[in-house]
């Protein structure tokens, strides 16, 4: 129910002949339970829950699809078709530019839904209908397509329901507003490497051009790009989601594919990231966009679209951006927005902290953090995976001694008898024991995230820069913490490449005998009860927002089980833990992602 004095969200129908249309997953009865609570908190009911539709319905990894896109002017009229549970239209109603939003829904459980989550948004109208018989009261400047142009053949009874759906669209748009369009690439490399079609659960579906086609099919990119030019939208802007534009964490532009010294396969977190956890890729997805890239555009080949189109221009604000980056499955409070920008003749990379919530453009002018883009330099973590890949033992072993020696360069020289006193009283009301031996090499309190990914090399010079040193706890950190830190995102990635399990044996990380003989002992070995029960409060800390977050007994136990466990059953047990609801909020499988980089599964 609505606080006393706000006036809730319009609730209209469109009568019908058609049959309804009628789409659920399984969670749409625990949705409204959440939705209906006195207490629902749209930022962080998400944390709560680790049962995939749930996460997916809750996480606000959801609106990253159009989040991140700067706003030219304000009093937007907004018309989201197939508003699902309305994790997007949700979205909507946060974002200040935004005047008036219309979510169209045809299937009535959802479209209830939706009136329940949002029910103190006074400038929305949710409307249950199929789409052919809503009849709107004004044009639109933007309407939004998010996953719903593929079920068009479920709902629109025509030979091209989804051209036909574009032109029923465009007839509602403004004479410059823009049609948004999200969708699967039926040929993206995840589906080329045996990935299982998304609707149908099968691998190669799509790329056999749908032989069990029920009315649900993507299109590639030459086919869409044709249906929208001839509805009239000759002016397009192809963004690129990945892993795919249900929670992407990068958008890639058409025009970073071509732009020279902008490395964009560096952003790409690959493998892909299977949520089901049950699939790796047949082939090496970065070597084949790398091939790909060589001959043609890689576009044709990405997982997902997003596709901006219009009768007029676009603004040029849209034009310069690169690509952004997006961190959202956190606490509100360290949620970040980076753009690479191309400006004149360099490219700028913008950070913007908190929710973006389509800010108004110059993206420049929100910017809390504005840095060069370092062109032309190598990332440590894809020069030692490309390496190892190549069985290149010794290149590989050259790229972790350079990150080596950047971390002792940045050894503090004196002061170490203070610092195992910080460190240990640290540890000791967080954590509840000691971690890593009181020793005396020590880096500062900014150092956490000096991990080979975040280590550029310059082949030339030898030279090393640093990256996105985003995480500072407050205390030194001993080196031997943040070289097991980094050795264990990067024996995840090696995880993720070459299916090793577990990440370490014998006190040991899980590589070859030759590579691992060419490495120093501090490289070789890692203290893994103390890095994994470090990481288990880290996790937690970032999903409350507080460094002073103390781990419960039971996150305890559990870290120093895992310690023994292998990548996949050691995630598991943390999953479990972090989707306990009734202590302290889970990663849940909305934050899947991130959970991947560290423990390889």
């Amino acid at each position: 129910m609505a606080n006393s004095g706000t006036q809730d969200c319009v609730s209209t129908s469109a009568s019908s002949q058609r049959t309804s249309f009628q789409y659920a997953d399984g969670a749409e009865a625990i949705l409204y339970d959440i939705f209906q609570r006195e207490d629902f908190d749209e930022q962080h009911a998400w944390m709560e829950y680790n049962w995939w539709p749930l996460s997916y319905h809750l996480s606000p990894a959801r609106a990253n699809i159009i989040s991140w896109l700067p706003t030219v002017r304000s009093g937007i009229n907004v018309l989201e078709v197939g508003a699902g549970c309305g994790a997007i239209t949700s979205y909507l109603c946060r974002v200040p530019t935004v005047r008036r939003i219309v979510a169209v829904e045809g299937a009535p459980q959802r479209a209830e839904l939706i009136r329940l989550r949002c029910r103190h948004a006074s400038h929305l109208e949710v409307v249950t209908a199929n789409i052919e018989d809503y009849e709107p009261t004004e044009p639109f400047d933007v309407i939004l397509l998010i996953g719903v142009l593929e079920y068009a053949g479920r709902y629109i009874a025509r030979p091209d329901a989804a051209a036909h759906l574009i032109r029923l669209l465009c007839r509602w748009l403004q004479p410059d507003g823009r049609l948004i369009i999200a969708i699967e690439n039926p040929i993206g490399h995840k589906y080329l490497a045996g990935y299982r079609e998304d609707h149908y659960g099968v691998p190669y579906e799509s790329v056999s051009g749908y032989p069990d086609y029920n009315g649900i099919r993507t299109f590639d990119k030459g086919l869409l790009q044709s249906k929208l030019q001839d509805a009239g939208l000759h002016h397009q802007l192809w963004f690129y989601p990945f892993p795919d534009y249900k929670m992407p964490e990068v958008i890639l532009a058409e025009r970073s594919f071509s732009e020279p010294g902008f490395d964009w396969l560096t952003l790409l977190n690959l493998p892909t990231v299977d949520y089901s956890l049950r699939q790796r890729p047949l082939f090496n997805e970065r070597e084949f966009l790398r091939m790909v890239a060589r001959n043609a555009p890689p576009s044709a080949f990405m997982n997902s679209f997003l596709v901006i189109a219009s009768r007029q221009p676009m603004p040029q604000a849209w034009e310069s951006i690169l690509a952004v980056k997006v961190r959202s499955q956190c606490a509100p409070s360290f949620r970040q927005t980076k753009f690479f920008l191309k400006e004149s003749d360099r490219i700028l990379v913008e950070t913007a902290r908190g929710d973006w919530l389509n800010r108004p453009a110059p993206v420049h002018s929100h910017s809390d953090i504005s840095e060069p883009y370092y062109q032309h330099l190598k990332n440590i973590e894809h020069l030692f995976i490309d390496s190892l890949w190549h069985k290149r033992y010794a290149e590989a072993a050259s790229a972790l001694l350079r990150w080596y020696a950047t971390l002792l360069s940045h050894v503090a020289s004196e002061g170490y008898y203070h610092y195992n006193e910080q460190f240990n009283a640290f540890c000791t009301q967080r954590m509840g024991r000691l971690a890593y031996t009181p020793g005396n090499q020590w880096l500062p309190p900014d150092s956490l995230d000096l991990t080979p990914r975040n280590c550029l090399l310059n082949e030339a010079t030898g030279e090393v820069t640093l990256i996105d040193l985003e995480w500072n706890i407050g205390v030194p950190l001993p080196l031997d913490l943040v070289v097991d830190r980094g050795m264990l995102y990067l024996m995840q990635k090696v995880s993720d490449f070459f299916g090793t399990d577990p990440l370490n044996r014998r006190g040991e990380w899980n590589l070859p005998r030759v590579l691992l003989n060419r490495l120093p002992a501090q490289l070789r070995k890692g203290k893994v009860a103390d890095i994994h029960l470090f990481e288990y409060w880290f996790q937690l800390a970032i999903l409350h927002g507080d460094f002073d977050y103390c781990l419960s007994e039971q996150d305890r136990r559990a870290a120093a089980t895992s310690a023994g466990l292998s990548r996949r059953s050691w995630f598991a047990r943390l999953l479990r833990r972090l989707g306990d609801a009734s202590r302290s909020p889970g990663m849940v499988g909305a934050t899947l992602r991130r959970l991947r980089r560290i423990t390889g599964v």
